[in-house]
């Protein structure tokens, strides 16, 4: 019986099979990834990581309203300037920065003012007889505190200083950066910790993070301890000074992770 005659093909096959080798060997040095063969979906387990926590605040700013009335336009704009200018100048003496300084809703507008001859029933006023045409200016100067510790006296300030309308304080948090990345880096522990807990008694465990997703919330909770801010009334000679508390700012982290698991 004659065998086949096999000594071309297999110099042939040798050779095939060392141009795959060498092909291999080059893509693995030049840093090439081929992948992995998958044939059926992983399993995997998707958990939400949570984590709270605050911060003082750290600025708090103020809106002050000064206005001046006149039959004349020209008289009425002159006073508001020096309202302005001398609420502005408190306002620096004090401390602040005139960065930290800014105005706004500059108004200036005519209006009649009704007039009452006789006693009039502040239920049932009646109509007036006659009306007297006036301007009305005025001028808002918005004001930041980046030192916490003065907001009380600022306020109190504020309120003696003449201006007719006063609002605040608005307390904010200023940079949350540092916070924020401490509660991501926490709500992933969180994460895992649920994975590993529901993955218990199941002979499974996490391989790997495929994906995630974040959310963020947050709110301010200011902490009152006496009375608020009267919200009009400028000139008043205030004995003690307003009572304010900064409180402070809660943060939370929300992570959405889905993890790959297997046995």
């Amino acid at each position: 019986m004659q065998m086949p005659n096999c000594s071309h093909g297999f110099p042939k096959t040798l050779f095939v099979l060392a141009i795959i080798g060498l092909t291999f060997w080059w893509t693995q040095y030049q840093g090439f990834e081929w992948g992995t063969l998958q044939l059926a979906s992983p399993s995997t387990i998707t958990v939400t990581g949570t984590a709270d926590g605050s911060q003082l605040n750290q600025k708090a700013s103020f809106n002050a309203t000064v206005t001046a009335e006149n039959v004349d336009k020209t008289v009425a704009v002159k006073e508001l300037t020096e309202k302005t200018n001398s609420l502005i100048e408190q306002i620096k003496n004090f401390g602040i920065e005139a960065k930290d300084i800014k105005t706004q809703n500059l108004s200036v507008y005519e209006y009649e003012e009704p007039i009452y001859t006789q006693e009039i029933d502040m239920m049932y006023p009646g109509r007036p007889t006659k009306t007297e045409k006036k301007w009305r200016a005025s001028n808002t100067v918005v004001v930041t505190i980046t030192d916490i510790s003065k907001a009380s006296d600022f306020a109190t300030l504020l309120m003696d200083s003449g201006a007719t309308d006063v609002y605040g304080p608005n307390f904010q948090a200023g940079d949350t950066d540092g916070l924020e990345r401490e509660l991501l880096a926490k709500a992933m522990s969180n994460a895992e910790e649920k994975a590993n807990l529901l993955l218990e008694g199941s002979k499974q465990k996490i391989r790997r993070v495929l994906q995630v997703s974040e959310g963020y919330m947050g709110s301010t909770y200011p902490i009152m301890y006496k009375s608020a801010l009267p919200m009009a009334g400028g000139g008043m000679d205030l004995a003690e000074s307003i009572g304010v508390e900064p409180g402070s700012q809660e943060l939370s982290k929300t992570v959405t992770v889905i993890y790959e698991i297997s046995r």
